[in-house]
């Protein structure tokens, strides 16, 4: 078979640039997108710890149950995501949706922290995975949209160390926190976490994001 002929075009954007990883560590809004993710999987791996003890110690439910509870929330979320993903496109504000998503899943921690009652932790359920379900989707979106094409590999690069970090951190400072301050410590770790991620989404909820310069791209 013959050797198909080079055309010369390269695409940039699908692999990592050393050079550009220090500029997008410096890019404040990047910054804090990455800080979001790590966030997020963090609180995710931390809440999983205490939630299925919480269903088979309190509520009642057999470990080999817990399916039909995470099922159901899982896919009723997309009930919940809908309204937000009308007012980030049709309402054309996609900024207080992402705000939004934060404060459902700061209400949502608070809600299983404290919820005694089947409904109420049920509830707190679901609104989590709508929260972490549409965060999940609109994160990687934003990072994209944060940067010029020739940078999105390396952008991606970064944005998904910080996602796995999040949930190595989240695994190993779950256990240690639950251990020596059970349940009140895991809710009053991760509802400081999502506060504080809210107030660093203020700024790209109510200012401009800047791309990476342009002139980085070749």
């Amino acid at each position: 078979m013959p050797s198909p002929p080079t055309i010369g075009v390269t695409h940039a954007e699908v692999g990592t640039r050393t050079n550009l990883i220090a500029h997008n560590l410096r890019n404040s809004a990047l910054l804090r997108l990455d800080a979001g993710i790590f966030i997020l999987h963090f609180v995710l791996m931390v809440s999983f710890q205490v939630v299925p003890t919480t269903l088979e110690a309190t509520l009642g439910v057999a470990r080999e149950l817990h399916w039909q509870v995470y099922l159901p929330a899982v896919l009723l979320s997309v009930a919940g995501i809908i309204p937000l993903m009308r007012l980030a496109e049709r309402g054309d504000r996609p900024r207080l949706a992402f705000l939004a998503s934060i404060a459902l899943l700061f209400v949502a921690l608070a809600v299983l922290g404290v919820a005694q009652r089947a409904w109420i932790f049920y509830a707190g359920l679901w609104l989590f995975f709508v929260g972490f379900n549409y965060m999940e989707a609109t994160l990687p979106s934003m990072v994209s949209k944060a940067v010029v094409a020739s940078g999105k590999g390396t952008a991606m690069g970064i944005f998904s160390t910080a996602q796995f970090l999040g949930i190595f951190a989240g695994g190993v400072m779950g256990g240690v926190v639950l251990e020596q301050f059970g349940v009140f410590g895991i809710t009053a770790m991760c509802l400081a976490l999502v506060g504080l991620w809210f107030l660093l989404a203020l700024p790209q909820a109510f200012g401009s994001v800047r791309p990476a310069d342009e002139a980085l791209a070749p």
